[in-house]
């Protein structure tokens, strides 16, 4: 009977909880900031470790773009979230379209780069921009920030500072569903203010 009760209060708490999609993290193991998009709008929270319950959120999918979870906040302040093991198809397929695509570039695989670009793109030869760079090998995921989606459009901005030396803006990137394909439609220059801002 006892460990219904808390079963049920449990669910009740959960039922207060708030929808999102995962878009950005960052942070350490002693707190950060946390994007989410929910049916009312981009919700942007802070987080400490000693006054966030994370147990709902431990698997490593949990925190990457499109993961969806239940969460619940005070004042600006994430206090509890849980995965719920679901991932927003377009946001999981346009994020690994566009790191594929950067992947390309960063070994200067120009050909299976211009691959994952449209036609429109190619003509403008919008690449070379990235071309001789001295590309990091291991980005952070905080160096993506998913801003934007819909079942069609993905729209992503990436800081360069993690992504390549001597970096100092930012790219946004909008990916859309081509015959089912992700594909690079738009590349537009940015200051590291705007993405710190988006």
């Amino acid at each position: 009977m006892k460990n219904m009760l808390c079963w049920s209060l449990a669910m009740t708490a959960w039922l207060w909880a708030e929808p999102g999609t995962f878009y950005y993290a960052e942070g350490g193991t002693g707190g950060g900031i946390v994007h989410l998009l929910t049916p009312r709008g981009l919700v942007k929270l802070r987080w400490k470790k000693e006054n966030f319950d994370a147990s709902g959120v431990k698997p490593v999918e949990a925190w990457r773009w499109g993961a969806r979870w239940d969460f619940r906040h005070e004042e600006g302040w994430l206090s509890q979230a849980r995965y719920l093991k679901q991932q927003d198809q377009a946001v999981t397929s346009a994020m690994a379209a566009l790191q594929s695509h950067l992947s390309h570039l960063r070994n200067s695989d120009f050909p299976a780069a211009y691959a994952g670009v449209s036609s429109q793109l190619k003509r403008a030869q919008a690449l070379r921009a990235f071309s001789g760079l001295s590309w990091k090998a291991s980005p952070p995921t905080y160096a993506y920030k998913v801003i934007g989606h819909n079942p069609e459009e993905v729209l992503v901005m990436i800081d360069n500072q993690e992504l390549w030396n001597g970096g100092r803006n930012a790219y946004r990137f909008t990916l859309q569903k081509q015959s089912e394909k992700w594909t690079i439609t738009e590349i537009r220059a940015f200051s590291k203010s705007e993405f710190e801002e988006a």
